[in-house]
């Protein structure tokens, strides 16, 4: 029988071991919500390589979830139930829970009184990374800060890989990753707010600007701005915070480790992506570059050669003297305010 939505809240988060110390060998799990980019997928595959007895749980059918439903094919599943999740399913002792679900989803309060452990894809992969992790997080230009990040490290000969919110998972690339590896991580309001006390931490914690966004998931901007210092108050990580960004400028005394000094926007070259709030951008990647021990010369560099990601303030045609750009990731009102700037 499906669990009927409600407005119970989450209880208190208990204090348990890492998942990089769980043997997954025959443990329980459910994946709830398997959904359709990546996460769910990735999650379902690496517990069940491990050994774990994994159901799938969600509310979709299986001609929504069919790519998904494809990608598992080969993998041992032990069983994948659609169309809703149902009590049996969430008396398990894992549920990982996909980052589109609210925390105060009434699902997930029956799967703490059930006794399971609720955790993320996105600390999976943390706690089993071997990698140093730079995680970066904002309402908007997450992705163009993590691809310039990561263009750097490239360009100074680091193995350096890419992924989170930005849409590929990095769980299935974790034998390949070594302790000399970098990893530049981009992490959503969702992710955050579904990490534990117990989570591993990035090394280094990037946070490039905060404006009201996802209220409808959030319900306050308390809440979601609380989500994004998630990065910073239960960690001992380096920070960089864009000062340049009057709500996150206030949070240095929030962090727990040690604020390091910005980038300083008038040592940026001259840039290939318009906007001053791509200059900010630029400046926190540059600072967390620095931090990383990468040469000014191949920051600046490599920054002037950066031609942006698709969709975002991209020009696509010039017609008597009129330019035409694609800005389709513009999905918020601050977003679109600084493409219009």
């Amino acid at each position: 029988m499906a669990i009927a939505p409600s407005r119970v809240a989450p209880s208190t988060s208990r204090r348990l071991a890492p998942l990089a110390h769980v043997d997954w060998s025959g443990r329980r799990v459910t994946v709830m919500g398997l959904g359709r980019h990546g996460g769910g997928v990735a999650a379902a595959r690496y517990l069940a390589q491990h050994g774990a007895r994994v159901t799938i749980s969600d509310i979709a059918d299986a001609q929504t979830l069919a790519e998904s439903l494809v990608e598992l094919a080969d993998a041992p599943i032990d069983a994948i139930h659609l169309g809703g999740h149902t009590w049996a399913d969430l008396q398990t002792e894992f549920v990982v829970v996909n980052p589109a679900i609210r925390p105060g989803h009434p699902a997930l309060q029956t799967a703490r009184d059930a006794g399971a452990r609720l955790i993320s894809e996105t600390e999976l992969f943390l706690d089993a990374c071997p990698a140093t992790v730079i995680g970066i997080t904002g309402t908007n230009g997450k992705s163009t800060t993590c691809s310039m990040l990561h263009a750097m490290l490239a360009a100074d000969d680091r193995r350096a890989w890419l992924g989170g919110n930005i849409g590929r998972s990095l769980l299935g690339e974790l034998d390949a990753m070594t302790a000399n590896d970098w990893v530049v991580f981009e992490l959503s309001s969702f992710q955050l707010a579904h990490l534990s006390a117990t989570a591993r931490m990035p090394e280094l914690a990037v946070v490039i600007n905060c404006s009201a966004n996802h209220l409808d998931w959030h319900g306050t901007f308390a809440d979601y701005s609380a989500a994004k210092q998630r990065l910073l108050v239960d960690s001992s990580a380096l920070v960089v915070l864009n000062q340049c960004d009057g709500e996150v400028a206030r949070w240095s005394t929030l962090a727990a480790g040690r604020v390091l000094p910005g980038w300083p926007l008038e040592r940026l070259p001259s840039l290939a992506v318009p906007g001053e709030h791509n200059r900010q951008n630029a400046a926190c990647a540059a600072a967390a570059a620095q931090w990383a021990g990468i040469d000014p010369q191949i920051i600046s560099s490599t920054l002037e050669a950066f031609v942006g990601l698709p969709h975002r303030i991209e020009l696509f045609a010039e017609i008597d003297g009129r330019r035409f750009y694609n800005d389709s990731k513009s999905t918020s009102p601050a977003a679109a305010a600084a493409a219009l700037a």
